[in-house]
């Protein structure tokens, strides 16, 4: 923390270093809100009572209720969205801090050299000396000096989106993490994607534009839905999913990560579709495979299809109101309200995700479908009825928080089991026959 205190006092309480910024309605003053908000933020992650995904999260959702929409930095003659800046001061200060704990502790041992870390998908300019030793002094020529690596520099060490950090190298004692071999071999190997071949720094970069151009198009989908035009918003969506398809593909040829949060854009939600309220569910829709499946499956599934239809079809607001009246009678529920409940409705039947086999609706469930029955009617409640809400709420707070669907669905699972305690009720069922 003292790292951080010295920050602000340098920085005259302003840790990110941030230069102001304009918004929709005019500019403000850096210091009333966003370097505010900002230093929060880092101290938040920085002493470990939050992640930094979460304080990203908060940070963009605050200043973009406040009005932000466009940060522009003086003298750089560049605008970003509060999205990406948001991200980069946070991953920029919180490295920076990083690297100042470790010059800190080299000085307080007096060591003049200090190792350089290395990472995959370097920059070219950041590759050429990665992994090598640094004289802070630059009285020691058998190594780099603080100008070879551009320190100070927005580009270089450190600077902007730099991810590289150092620490205290003691000579004759310590061994370097990386061989030349290793750093020469770092990255892997070029792979092939529609007749190019991509470095693995070229495919990063060529990640970051795909995102780009994928929050571009859910940010049209917010104006063209505000709007109310729907030939627009339509097509927009469109290209959105073409994008989001190539975007999969790459990262499956080079053997990338999927990158979900930075495609994340404030006030963008699957539920902005041109068709309002739930639709009807198709065996197309959600089963592609359902001719290859035995005589038992398929008949499951069109009890489930037929359940959750029957449900769709009932008046939405009625259906939540049964819901909501129903659980209020356990006080096991009392933490819900009714908007919770239509919450969960729709991240049940109306909501689309990024599922294993697509980005649409979870297909229909006949347990789950007996259990919103049995709490619209009110009667013959189970207690494994009153677990389904409790995983539908949490799961979808999690997705909502960022966590991908399927790692939101195990940690829910671990704390409200669904699925055992169907099976549980079903094993009581036979053993009372």
């Amino acid at each position: 923390m003292d790292v951080a205190e010295d920050m602000l006092k340098d920085g005259a309480g302003n840790i990110t270093r941030t230069t102001g910024f304009a918004l929709r309605d005019g500019s403000v003053s850096m210091q009333d809100l966003y370097s505010k908000k900002l230093n929060i933020g880092i101290m938040g992650v920085e002493s470990g009572a939050f992640e930094r995904n979460i304080i990203v999260k908060r940070l963009i959702n605050d200043l973009c209720d406040s009005g932000l929409k466009v940060i522009n930095y003086k003298n750089s003659g560049k605008n970003y969205t509060a999205e990406s800046a948001i991200k980069m001061l946070v991953r920029t200060t919180l490295n920076q801090m990083t690297g100042q704990i470790s010059l800190d502790n080299a000085s307080l041992m007096e060591q003049d050299l200090m190792e350089l870390t290395a990472h995959m998908g370097a920059r070219p300019s950041h590759a050429a000396w990665q992994g090598q030793i640094v004289s802070l002094s630059g009285k020691n020529d058998k190594y780099l000096s603080l100008q070879d690596i551009g320190y100070g520099d927005p580009a270089g060490f450190m600077g902007v989106n730099c991810r590289h950090n150092w620490y205290p190298f003691f000579e004759g004692i310590s061994e370097k993490n990386y061989t030349k071999e290793e750093l020469e071999n770092i990255d892997p190997p070029p792979f092939e994607f529609e007749g190019k071949e991509y470095t693995y720094y070229e495919a990063t970069q060529k990640q970051r534009q795909i995102e780009r151009t994928i929050r571009k198009y859910k940010r049209r989908c917010i104006a063209y839905d505000k709007m109310g035009k729907e030939d627009e918003l339509l097509e927009s969506q469109i290209r959105m999913r073409l994008q989001i398809n190539h975007y999969k593909k790459f990262n499956k040829a080079g053997k990338l990560r999927f990158r979900r949060d930075y495609l994340e854009v404030y006030g963008y939600n699957s539920s902005i579709t041109i068709n309002s309220g739930a639709t009807k569910f198709t065996l197309k829709e959600t089963e592609p495979y359902y001719e290859f499946y035995t005589k038992e499956l398929k008949s499951k599934i069109k009890r489930a299809t037929k359940l959750y239809n029957e449900i769709i079809a009932m008046d939405k607001d009625k259906v939540v109101d049964a819901i909501y009246t129903t659980i209020s009678k356990y006080e096991e529920m009392n933490s819900y309200n009714r908007s919770d409940v239509e919450s969960i409705y729709n991240y049940i039947f109306e909501e689309k995700h990024e599922l294993h086999n697509g980005y649409q609706r979870f297909a229909p469930s006949e347990d789950m479908g007996h259990s919103f029955k049995r709490l619209i009617d009110g009667r013959n409640v189970q207690k494994h009825d009153l677990t389904m809400i409790h995983h539908e709420h949490m799961e979808r707070r999690l997705v909502k928080l960022g966590k991908p669907q399927n790692e939101a669905h195990e940690i829910t699972k671990k704390r409200y089991d669904y699925s055992k305690a169907v099976k549980h009720y079903n094993k009581t069922l036979k053993q009372g026959e």
